[in-house]
């Protein structure tokens, strides 16, 4: 009797961690920034008060959100346009500062390329989400071949809203 009110426990405590940490994590899933290669989010990904070093492409899919808060994120490129920044039909990308203020800048989000005399395409596709507030956006926009021009943030959609950034 011992040994079976004893498992009985064992087995009740186990099986309420389990349900304890499926409902703590019962939000979406997270896709970090790589160490290397192409960052992909397919998931709601929130991604705060860091620097991310990107030696790939950054693809919003149709299912995924990516928030990037207070980040500097750095494109590295060992030519024009070879990586960059895209936002797929259906998703949504929001840059944004800390504190939500213009009037203060430490917290402010950075897009930039590596090294900065390169840039790299930036491209939102018609039917997503792009919101972009009190951040700085540098060297972006460059499409096309060798020698072409840079056009900047290429944006398609209707749901853009861009303020108090650089």
């Amino acid at each position: 009797m011992r040994g079976r009110l004893l498992y009985t426990i064992v087995g009740t405590a186990a099986l309420s961690i389990v349900l304890l940490l499926l409902l703590a994590g019962g939000g979406a899933a997270q896709t970090d920034p790589p160490v290397s290669g192409d960052w992909t989010v397919s998931d709601t990904t929130v991604v705060s008060d860091r620097t991310i070093d990107l030696h790939g492409d950054l693809t919003v899919t149709s299912s995924g959100s990516l928030t990037l808060t207070n980040v500097s994120l750095r494109i590295f490129l060992a030519s024009d346009g070879e990586h960059g920044i895209e936002v797929q039909i259906g998703g949504s990308l929001v840059i944004e500062d800390g504190d939500h203020m213009t009037s203060t800048t430490a917290d402010a989000s950075v897009v930039d390329s590596q090294p900065n005399t390169l840039s790299y395409f930036f491209i939102v596709r018609s039917g997503t989400s792009l919101r972009i507030s009190h951040s700085f956006i540098y060297r972006c926009g460059h499409t096309g071949s060798a020698g072409s021009t840079r056009l900047g943030l290429y944006v398609e959609t209707d749901d853009a809203n861009i303020e108090g950034t650089v």
